[in-house]
């Protein structure tokens, strides 16, 4: 492959053809996995253990939810609501 084709490549300015000979040079030439790649794959293979509210099951975002242990377990929550309302029925089986 030319270095200005393979350039362009590398920037983004053109994609790159896996089906030709050049396509496939270039894919095993950086075939490397960075700390990146690898997070980001772990989060899509382990998409359906997103963590979740205990007590709603909504989807909890970034470092905006609530830890709270009841019973030596730590559980995580959307709300102080849901926590009050988890910590409740777990405690009164």
């Amino acid at each position: 492959m030319d270095e200005e084709k393979k350039q362009k490549i590398e920037e983004g300015q053109e994609d790159e053809d896996v089906y030709t000979e050049e396509g496939e040079e270039l894919l095993t030439e950086n075939d490397e996995i960075t700390d990146i790649e690898e997070g980001i794959m772990l989060g899509y293979e382990e998409g359906e253990n997103l963590i979740n509210c205990v007590q709603c099951k909504k989807e909890l975002i970034d470092d905006k939810f609530i830890e709270e242990e009841i019973e030596n377990e730590l559980y995580r929550f959307c709300s102080e609501q849901c926590a009050e309302r988890f910590a409740k029925k777990k405690t009164s089986r």
